[in-house]
């Protein structure tokens, strides 16, 4: 066991075990500026109550802007200590000694408690006046949105935005909210509302702007330095004599506090020594097949030192114990600590001689003093634990994203109507009909006409989003049913055929396999990574698929880098155990040689035997691969689309068990129905690095078994992504700071044509910093070997910088490029430019992605419009989003054949998902072709005033609270959006409880097969489907006793006059529904 001196990871054990001496508290900890952001990691992640107290990162005397998050904690961390002097402190010297912003800003601030009376239009006037800008939404630091009796606000000290409620002028409720969802997640006591501060910075270092330093406020504090004192003083001194130098050279004296006045006076310091060994972790060699070299290193310790393992979840304790048993090794389970603090200073009593396991509780990786050694997940099963956040909610997040997914319609939007196709929304219009003003939804159509639409039936809109710009539907010619009528008969073919296909292969039936291998639970073991909660759920529907004894036929969609090669990993890991051999489908060969690598490192160590077959083989190994493959002496083999061939090795398998086939989006769907059909008896996997829209996944789930990752790996963080002109400084500058880091950078170039000369002009940027050996450039008309030799050399870093065409786009990992440049990107599609961001920023390393168009180039307003998209979704996941401008029409279209990808250019990708869900629905029921075809859902108008009595919430507001009542199918969905709107908005509008009661009633009008219900001053007019028509005998029966006053109406066979009177929707419905029922004899 070797050490690894990690210099955060150190420093951060020293001050934990500081506290077994007694150390004085509070005091300031020196460390270097570039170790703060890991040692504030590492202090949050395990909930330790310290400060932080950065550089502010800014040259004085040359106009230097300061990082503004660095501005915000310092200004946050002063104010705390203001507040409550019982905090410790880590920062630099360069922090601490320089003056700050002044204190008159800094304790300028408002605080609200519950329960406090507060004059609303004062603080609302007082915090216009600290600086914060007035918004509809908050979504940023220093907004400020007022809604009537709500006011949400985002102050700098808060990681969320903060939403207060007002009951007229007692503060009701504080509470924390999500800038994305607008929803609140927790509740505060009180709130700290303080200045924005951003006007200060501009002046940053002028006379009468930075008056106090932390040591100034601090002068008591004790300081102690993680770093050897000469480096601390060092520093000090440098950073002195450099802005004197500065200052003499400004042409501004006059306007800018000297160094004389900038700086605190050298403080006396005691330096920590680091007494404390970072264990590295054993290698997954090491590990695998067995424990037996990591057990031998814990009983050598046992008789000399305490020996500690960290055990932070239960499967860790059980899966220990088994260990410890099976090599006898004595030990014992403590779950009396709380924290890592009492655990730190109780070590003095636990016993020798035995290995303690402690529950609960973790540490980034172990550490070796002189008295003890303390193991974690890092040491033992070589991964560093992780803790996913679970949310418990009444409803299920599959249920909320359905609610939210789609239903964001802006004013100039194309829209869908079910029954008269394609207009322009043209906004929100208050209009008098029969007496009652209310919101109507405002469409144009050909020619300039419009259609107004009550909000009862926004269950009947939707926004239209294709590839390209829809065509306009006529109101007049009306041949928009014929089209919906087309697109129906299609859905209604596909959904039976694919059905047909579901069903032969569920009657397929096979030997169940074993899932439960020690072996397997070995391979668990030795993945480097905490898994995420969605790997964790695929693997165990993927069990139960394999054990289950009828054949798997199961899609995994996530987004790029989100942990699917795992996946396939074990599940042919599992395959193999029982016997069989797998074969693993790529689309290039370069990916083919990748994951021929990657499953090696994975699987070798277990005895697994692999193969590969790709252009860049000799034919003599290929022979050899296939006569092993025949002989059953290979276990696994990768390959390309070849494989499947007539004369491929999908054919010459002794036993094949298992067909993976990964980016299956690149594959056609003739591809995979062949194979589906020709090994009707092998499971097949298939992984989606283009994701799948979840409302498509829930549809189609009656079709196919779809599982979905959407957790993002811990410690991902999401790439910086910019959409920019040729510009040589920009790009000259992105190499560089890549290279500074040690990092490699990818070219791309949307053809071969002038890649040569894109070369020359990167070298020409980069000279000083680049050679002509630095750089390679790959594309398809290299042969095979040099692909080959190119690629692999620049993988092994013998190049910097790769410049390819979209032959690096699918799936490869090129673990050291952090940095993507992608020239000519307004000519990229949409899922293109996705797909090669995500080449970059894998792990803990932030990626940056530029996306690069000509100078002086007038690009298109779609083309435009395609990169804002790509830079604003550039969080983890944003490909679900994505996808609703470009990248779910591909995914769409490549899981559903090129006929259904035109149906959804036709009409629009959220009413085509609508409409095949509901086809699904009603073949599920039992309708027959004729009435699937015929179907629509009710129509609804009934008599009710406006939703909304006032305009404290926007217009797009009010249509986004309308879509979303409308799209829900449930009541709990129902309530989840009420009380949304309530957490919003401070109360519900009392007419969103007329629309709640309208979409109820509608949900219930399936059962009758109703067709329409249209409300006039003559009663309730009611239209059954011509199929489903109530019984004559039984209206006039009713008739005849009296319980209902009805009139047939004239000349339509199909439809009826209920004479029902009532204001009060609730009642009203109830007896629309009691009369349904009773025609009917339904209950």
């Amino acid at each position: 066991m070797s050490f690894d001196v990690n210099s955060e990871i150190r420093q951060f054990y020293a001050y934990l075990l500081s506290f077994r001496s007694n150390r004085e508290y509070p005091a300031i900890y020196l460390t270097k500026d570039s170790h703060l952001p890991k040692l504030r990691e590492l202090f949050e992640k395990y909930n330790i109550n310290i400060c932080f107290f950065p550089s502010i990162d800014a040259i004085p005397y040359i106009n230097s802007v300061p990082p503004i998050e660095n501005i915000k904690t310092r200004i946050e961390t002063i104010r705390k200590i203001l507040r409550n002097k019982s905090f410790s402190i880590v920062s630099s010297i360069k922090a601490v000694s320089i003056k700050t912003i002044s204190q008159q800003v800094i304790e300028k601030e408002i605080v609200i408690s519950l329960n406090q009376y507060v004059d609303i239009q004062k603080l609302k006037n007082n915090i216009l006046e600290m600086g914060y800008e007035r918004v509809e939404k908050v979504i940023d630091y220093g907004e400020v949105a007022f809604k009537g009796s709500v006011i949400d606000i985002f102050p700098p000290d808060y990681s969320n935005p903060v939403r207060i409620t007002f009951d007229f002028d007692e503060v009701s409720s504080i509470k924390v909210f999500d800038p994305e969802t607008q929803i609140s997640i927790s509740k505060l006591d009180k709130i700290v509302i303080s200045s924005p501060f951003e006007n200060e910075i501009s002046s940053l270092f002028k006379k009468n702007s930075l008056n106090v330093s932390l040591l100034d406020i601090l002068e008591n504090f004790k300081i102690f330095s993680f770093i050897p004192l000469e480096e601390v003083e060092k520093e000090y001194y440098e950073f002195v004599e450099e802005s004197k130098v500065l200052f003499e050279k400004s042409n501004e004296k006059d306007s800018y506090i000297p160094p004389s006045q900038l700086f605190s006076a050298m403080p006396r310091i005691e330096e920590v020594k680091l007494n404390v060994d970072v264990l590295s972790p054993f290698s997954t060699e090491e590990l695998t097949p067995n424990y037996s070299v990591v057990i031998k290193y814990v009983s050598s310790l046992l008789n000399r030192k305490k020996v500690i393992f960290l055990s932070p979840a239960d499967k860790y304790t059980n899966r220990i114990r088994s260990i410890l048993e099976k090599y006898n090794v004595p030990f014992v389970v403590i779950s009396e600590y709380s924290d890592v603090f009492e655990f730190i200073s109780g070590i003095d009593v636990l016993p020798k001689g035995k290995l303690i396991v402690i529950e609960k509780l973790h540490l980034p990786v172990g550490f070796e003093t002189e008295e003890f050694v303390v193991l974690t997940t890092k040491e033992f099963f070589n991964k560093e634990f992780v803790e996913y956040e679970s949310v418990v909610s009444d409803i299920s997040s599959e249920e909320i994203k359905d609610i939210y997914f789609f239903e964001n319609i802006q004013e100039g939007d194309y829209i869908v109507h079910s029954n008269y196709g394609i207009g322009i929304f043209r906004g929100i219009k208050e209009i008098n009909y029969f007496g009652k003003v209310k919101e109507f939804a405002s469409i144009e159509y050909e020619g300039g006409d419009i259609l107004y639409i009550p909000p009862e039936q926004f269950n009947l809109i939707s926004k239209y989003i294709g590839s390209e710009q829809p065509k306009i539907s006529s109101l007049k010619q009306k041949n928009w049913k014929s089209v919906k009528q087309k697109v129906r008969e299609s859905i209604l073919k596909f959904s039976r055929d694919l059905l047909r296909l579901k069903a032969l292969r569920q009657i397929q039936k096979k030997e169940p396999l074993r899932v439960d291998f020690e072996e397997y639970r070995l391979l668990e073991d030795s993945f480097p990574y905490e898994e995420t909660p969605d790997q964790i759920k695929v693997m165990e529907e993927i069990k139960l698929d394999i054990a289950s004894g009828k054949v798997m036929d199961r899609i995994v969609c996530g987004d790029v880098g989100f942990g699917k090669t795992e996946i396939a990993i074990r599940t042919a890991y599992l395959h193999i155990l029982n016997g069989n051999q797998v074969m693993v489908l790529v689309p290039t060969t370069i990916l083919a040689e990748q994951h021929y690598k990657t499953f090696s490192q994975r699987l070798s160590p277990f005895g697994v035997r692999l193969g590969i077959i790709s252009r860049l083989r000799k034919d003599s190994e290929i022979k050899k691969t296939l006569q092993e493959l025949e002989t059953g002496s290979i276990d696994l083999l990768i390959g390309t689309h070849a494989l499947i061939t007539e004369k491929g090795a999908i054919n010459k398998f002794k036993k094949l068990g298992l067909i993976i086939i990964d980016e299956e989006h690149k594959f056609g769907v003739e591809h995979k129905e062949s194979i589906l059909k020709s090994r009707e008896d092998v499971d097949v996997l298939m992984l989606s690095a283009t994701p799948i829209p979840r409302s498509l996944g829930m549809g189609l789930s009656n079709l196919k078994d779809i599982s979905l990752i959407t957790t993002p790996p811990f410690g991902r963080k999401p790439i910086k992504t910019f959409i920019i002109e040729w510009n040589k400084e920009v790009i000259k500058d992105a190499i560089e700071r890549e290279l500074r880091r040690n990092g490699q950078v990818l070219i791309v170039n949307d053809k071969i044509k002038g890649i040569d000369s894109l070369k020359d002009s990167i070298l020409e940027i980069c000279s000083g910093i680049l050679s002509e050996d630095d750089v390679c450039v790959l594309h398809g008309q290299l042969s095979k070997d040099e692909i080959e030799e190119i690629f692999f050399n620049f993988v092994e870093k013998k190049y910097k910088v790769m410049i390819s065409t979209t032959i690096s786009e699918s799936g490869l990992d090129l673990p050291s490029v952090n940095t993507i440049i992608v020239n000519n990107a307004h000519l990229f599609g949409l899922a293109d430019l996705h797909q090669l961001r995500g080449r970059v920023g894998r792990r803990d390393v932030e990626g940056y992605a530029y996306f690069v168009y000509p100078s002086r180039y007038i690009i298109s307003e779609l083309q435009m419009k395609r990169l804002s998209t790509i830079e604003e979704h550039s969080d983890l996941g944003a490909g679900f989003r994505i996808a609703l401008k470009d990248l779910e029409l591909r995914g769409a279209g490549n899981l559903l054949g090129k006929e259904q990808h035109g149906n959804i250019k036709t009409v629009g990708y959220v009413f085509y998902v609508r409409m095949l869900s509901e086809t699904l629905r009603l073949l599920g029921e039992g309708l027959n072709e004729e009435e699937v075809i015929d179907y629509s859902d009710p129509v609804v108008y009934l008599s009710f005033d406006k939703i909304f009595d006032d305009d404290d919430i926007p217009n797009s507001e009010k249509m986004e609270i309308m879509l979303k009542l409308n799209v829900a199918t449930t009541e709990k969905q129902i309530n989840y959006i009420i009380n949304e709107i309530k957490d919003r908005y401070g109360k519900v509008p009392s007419g969103i409880f007329n629309l709640t009661e309208v979409v109820k009633f509608r949900l219930q009008l399936r059962r009758f097969f109703v067709e329409e219900v249209y409300e006039t001053d003559k009663g309730i007019t009611i239209r059954f489907h011509k199929n489903h028509l109530p019984d004559g005998e039984k209206i006039i029966d009713l008739i005849t006793q009296g319980r209902y006053e009805i009139e047939m109406i004239p000349n339509d066979p199909n439809a009826l006059l209920l004479k029902v009177f009532s204001d009060d929707v609730k009642e009203k419905t109830k007896e629309i529904l009691k009369f349904l029922e009773d025609i009917f004899d339904l209950e």
